[in-house]
């Protein structure tokens, strides 16, 4: 199959983690399948290479811009695949983001005669005007939004969550093109030690950016409701100094540590050592951190969003009591047997290898629906 991806970043080469689950995906989709990815913003460069048997065209857009700066970045992208399609034509083409992506996408799909399908990936659902995040914020990111789902042969959703914000927003008639694809983890690379301990040193993990969406605020105050519970922060961001300030005035700063970034590769050593993931973010599209705990055989407990509910235990946003009852009250007994079962639910459901096989039959759906 002469599969297509278009995507704000990829990486530039294989070290690159730029978004590391979609360096997975191209990775195990050109196994088998031929497959041209075209980012839009990053890598800065118009020089095409190639990745795992890909070939990666990059526009070179660079960061994100409006108006008619922003149209010419997406005109020069759609003249790309145009050309590409002439050397070898396209059997599908696959947005990521329901946003500029995907109106490129559907641009070309209607040019081209070919099907579509669009990812829902990030905030492109939603809108939090306190904290300036969501594409439903603004007039035009929303009517971009719209013409990416409103558009496409099929919507793509990782999880309940964003599937069910996706059926609440679109007209009835465009929820049947609605599939759900979860993300996959590299099982690889996050899995458990190689020799378990009934007893793991770090006793919560939070891995995010420091962002308002990822609320480490809650974080901190459930932290400060759990007396003598310890936390350490993965993940650097610009909230890094009211954050640690308010450790100081919570009375934690001796129980919370900050590590700041880690590169993709070193995680799993985090995940390893901790018994639990905590994340109260006030949206996730997904959260591939949860997926990645539970690889390497960490729980998690969190907010009731992204994937969260179906992999962990979970309480409505914003309540630090409901989650601080959770903590409490969570099993202390049979440890390894419960790492055991979190390690077999990734193996048995989320894998890159479940995420390819589920967007190829997505893709196979799209093409002969578009052929009737």
């Amino acid at each position: 199959m002469q599969i297509g991806i278009l995507i704000p970043g990829f990486s530039a080469d294989e070290s690159d983690w730029c978004i590391p689950v979609y360096l997975n995906l191209v990775r195990e989709l050109a196994r088998h399948h031929q497959v041209r990815v075209f980012p839009i913003r990053y890598p800065y460069t118009q020089v095409p290479y190639t990745i795992y048997n890909a070939l990666v065209l990059p526009t070179g857009g660079g960061s994100y811009t409006r108006g008619l700066a922003r149209w010419r970045v997406l005109r020069r992208t759609l003249a790309l695949i145009e050309a590409q399609h002439a050397l070898r034509p396209f059997d599908v083409f696959h947005a990521v983001w329901a946003d500029e992506t995907g109106v490129v996408a559907n641009w070309a799909g209607e040019k081209l005669g070919i099907p579509t399908v669009v990812s829902i990936a990030g905030g492109e659902l939603v809108g939090f005007p306190d904290i300036n995040y969501g594409l439903q914020n603004g007039r035009v990111t929303r009517r971009l939004v719209e013409r990416a789902l409103m558009g496409a042969t099929r919507i793509v959703a990782p999880c309940d969550y964003s599937v069910l914000m996706a059926l609440d927003q679109l007209p009835p008639e465009r929820g049947e093109v609605l599939r759900k694809v979860p993300l996959g983890v590299d099982a690889e690379l996050f899995k458990p030690p190689a020799q378990e301990l009934d007893w793991r040193p770090r006793e919560f993990l939070h891995v995010g950016s420091l962002v308002p969406i990822k609320d480490q605020v809650t974080l901190l105050h459930l932290i400060a409701k759990l007396p003598n519970a310890t936390l350490d922060i993965v993940g650097d961001g610009p909230l890094y100094p009211q954050l640690e300030a308010l450790t100081h005035e919570l009375g934690i700063a001796d129980r919370v540590v900050f590590h700041g970034a880690v590169s993709h590769e070193k995680l799993p050593a985090y995940y390893q050592e901790a018994r639990f993931l905590l994340m109260t973010s006030r949206h996730e599209a997904f959260c591939m951190a949860a997926l990645e705990a539970l690889a390497c055989g960490a729980g998690v407990i969190g907010t009731a969003v992204g994937v969260l509910p179906e992999i962990g235990m979970t309480a409505s946003v914003g309540d630090v009591t409901a989650l601080q009852e959770i903590v409490i009250g969570r099993t202390r007994k049979h440890a390894q047997l419960q790492r055991a079962r979190y390690r077999m639910l990734v193996e048995t459901t989320y894998t890159v290898k479940h995420m390819a096989d589920g967007l190829l039959e997505v893709y196979e759906e799209a093409c002969s629906d578009f052929e009737k």
